[in-house]
């Protein structure tokens, strides 16, 4: 059985839309490291080039006839070990997802939770901070996740985080304050996302290190579908009814619902996180990497230490691109539902909840399908052409609000090219700056996506308040998706 059509079934168990494939895999070598690199000072074929060295392959031992039985057998428990630790991740990621589900669940929020001082008050509310400030724990969190893999390995590490983000989850259902629920919603949540977030990737690598981009892919494609789920349940629960909100609020009686929502959405995430976790597992044998990988390798840059990327042109380029990139999208993800809600033709909790939760299956959908692009074309062709997606979707967002269908297809777009760019740099960052230390380096890199989240909310509230509507907001973003595109042009493709 394939790899690819193995990855292709897991992922269509968990989001029933979701399909790709994988022409074959990309050549790789393992390099000798060099150091720090050569500042991206020369132009190479549109970009810069780096210095590489690569060893050359190995010719195995012939195997004995008697041998070719048993490499068979363990090759078959092995693949299908990988897609199960690629199946359980998916799983946890479904917990995780839910970070997506604030967007939504903020509607719901009761009147002493919306400002910090309690009252209620005209504009934008304070618990709109609540994602951004989600993601910023998530990258405080990301860092702790490499030192828990390689202390209590992958599977521990996942199982950790995720239930240090269902406590968070449930002991703030029973907040009084604003700032009671962000220290446990926000901060807990965030910070046990960061921690079990790349666990279940790493793992998945290890059993398929010739497909990374499709196994981060797929594991993240929970992540999104997580958000389908959980706001298609949570609605469900809190507001069964479909009750319409007045002048953009609901009524006390429901929102008076939000605490046991919180508690019930906990359980569900703690059983994910323990059936997930059980699935996750590492190959056994030390050499199973070698003997995975092709005999022509693609060439995988130096190995960086932490200090050496931080200090390096090509770490803070990258770092512009995610965060030029994922500015608008975040911010988009964070205001849909309010946005749309300002439209009469919109105006139905059903149907942007329903929106969202597709978006949220868009955002898993495009995980996989970007990361498998990603490894196909190579990341700067994929990239440019996810950008271009992103900016043209930005620039129409506020003429597609004009009707239901177009207003869910412009942000199922945007969801779609948002998971993209949480699929694509992982491996991306582990090829460039070596596989030892990528996973950390990409931690430090992720605070660009918690100064997005953060920047972009802010921003647009201004923005919003500046040009008195969302008319020209998008169209920002749509410029910042631009600048992102021309700034992944001119990066060397490794």
């Amino acid at each position: 059985m394939k790899i690819s059509s193995l990855f292709i079934f897991a992922a269509t168990v968990l989001s029933g839309t979701v399909s790709a494939s994988v022409a074959g895999s990309k050549a790789s070598a393992h390099c000798l490291p060099t150091g720090t690199e050569n500042e991206l000072l020369t132009r190479h074929r549109g970009g810069f080039k780096l210095p590489s060295k690569a060893t050359t392959a190995v010719s195995p031992p012939v195997k004995k006839p008697t041998d070719v039985k048993k490499t068979t057998k363990n090759a078959k428990s092995i693949e299908w070990g990988g897609v199960s630790t690629v199946l359980g991740g998916a799983l946890a990621h479904l917990a995780l997802g839910t970070l997506y589900c604030w967007g939504n669940f903020q509607s719901y929020v009761p009147k002493h939770l919306l400002f910090f001082d309690g009252t209620l008050k005209p504009g934008q509310p304070d618990a709109a901070l609540v994602f951004p400030l989600t993601i910023t724990a998530q990258v405080l969190g990301l860092p702790l996740g490499p030192i828990f893999q390689k202390r209590i390995g992958e599977r521990n590490a996942l199982l950790l985080g995720c239930l240090l983000m269902a406590t968070g989850v449930f002991l703030s259902s029973f907040a009084t304050s604003l700032s009671m629920f962000m220290l446990f919603y926000s901060l807990f949540f965030g910070v046990g996302v960061g921690i079990a977030y790349t666990a279940p990737i790493v793992a998945g690598w290890k059993w398929f290190p010739d497909n990374k981009g499709l196994v981060s892919g797929a594991v993240l494609t929970g992540f999104g579908a997580g958000g389908f789920f959980f706001n298609l349940l949570g609605t469900k629960i809190i507001n069964p009814l479909n009750e319409k909100p007045i002048k953009g609020a609901f009524s006390p009686a429901l929102t008076a619902g939000f605490g046991p929502l919180l508690r019930k959405l906990a359980g569900c995430y703690v059983a994910l996180a323990v059936l997930g976790s059980l699935l996750v597992s590492t190959p056994k044998s030390p050499a199973f990497q070698a003997g995975k990988s092709k005999a022509k390798q693609a060439v995988i840059g130096p190995d960086y230490t932490p200090g050496q990327a931080l200090s390096s042109l090509q770490f803070w380029w990258i770092w512009a691109i995610i965060l030029l990139m994922s500015s608008g999208s975040l911010a988009t993800a964070g205001v849909n539902k309010a946005f749309g809600l300002t439209f009469p033709e919109l105006r139905s909790d059903s149907f942007l909840s329903m929106v969202l939760a597709l978006s949220a299956l868009f955002n898993g959908g495009g995980r996989l399908f970007w990361g498998s692009m990603s490894d196909k074309f190579g990341f700067k062709h994929a990239f440019i052409a996810m950008a271009t997606v992103q900016a043209v979707t930005l620039a129409l967002y506020d003429k597609l609000a004009s009707s239901k269908l177009t207003f869910a297809l412009g942000t199922m777009s945007v969801y779609f090219t948002l998971g993209g760019v949480f699929a694509m740099f992982p491996p991306a960052v582990q090829k460039r700056f070596g596989a030892r230390n990528g996973v950390t380096i990409y931690s430090y890199l992720f605070t660009a996506f918690a100064l997005a989240s953060v920047g972009g909310s802010i921003l647009a509230k201004r923005l919003v308040a500046y040009f008195g509507g969302y008319e020209n907001v998008f169209k920002i973003f749509s410029a910042s998706s631009v600048g992102a595109l021309g700034l992944a042009a001119l990066l060397p493709e490794v």
